[in-house]
């Protein structure tokens, strides 16, 4: 359990950074980085497909590939990344920032792969007069942070409980939380949309580097 007042964003190291880029075609494209060396790809390819369960549509043009952030100072070093296209994370006309499915999308995992901190990155967006800020609960403690600067909406979570079922995080400020619709299939493959994902993808996959780069927060408080 985090200490009263803790500050995750000194004290607690992320486990996986998400960083989300919402486009104009409705979909966002999410990035997701592992921060333990040899997480397994099966492992992370079988999260990022649990997401179906929470959303309108299960995430579509999933790569799960590794990759190595600093292959001079950590020769043959690799880590787990996934890329894909989602949609209902993000809702900008009220405000809601949808955390409880990437939450949940992360438990579960056993040994190494275990998952108990986690930044949520959404690039360029600004939080409204309703969005969540902070939540605490006996399962899940959430902080948000706006750098108007640099990269925009940052929450970090930290999981206290590996059974999503038990994950609960509001989607606004207040308790009347707006479910966002249902989203259509599309029908087709849309190529300007997995243009966009290719595009989008590798802008994510520099501000990832940049993110990590930018100094590691101090040890997990006990």
């Amino acid at each position: 359990m985090s200490a009263p007042g803790e500050n995750l964003f000194t004290t607690q190291k992320p486990d996986a950074w998400i960083v989300i880029r919402s486009h104009t075609t409705g979909s966002d494209v999410v990035e997701v980085s592992m921060q333990a060396p040899g997480y397994s790809i099966a492992t992370l390819q079988k999260q990022v497909n649990s997401l179906a369960a929470y959303l309108p549509k299960a995430p579509w043009g999933l790569a799960v590939t590794p990759y190595a952030p600093d292959a001079k100072s950590m020769p043959g070093v690799v880590f787990a990344r996934a890329t894909f296209a989602a949609t209902g994370l993000i809702d900008t006309q009220t405000g809601a920032f949808r955390l409880e499915p990437l939450a949940r999308m992360l438990t579960g995992a056993e040994g190494k792969n275990e998952v108990h901190v986690i930044s949520v990155v959404y690039e360029s967006l600004r939080p409204g007069a309703n969005t969540l800020q902070n939540f605490s609960s006996s399962s899940v403690q959430v902080q948000g942070v706006s750098d108007q600067s640099q990269i925009g909406l940052e929450y970090r979570i930290k999981l206290l409980t590996q059974d999503p079922s038990k994950i609960t995080i509001p989607e606004l400020a207040t308790e009347t939380a707006k479910k966002p619709p249902p989203v259509a299939p599309t029908q087709g493959v849309d190529w300007l949309l997995w243009t966009l994902i290719v595009v989008a993808a590798l802008a994510l996959s520099a501000l990832v580097y940049s993110l990590l780069v930018r100094g590691s927060p101090q040890p997990r408080a006990k």
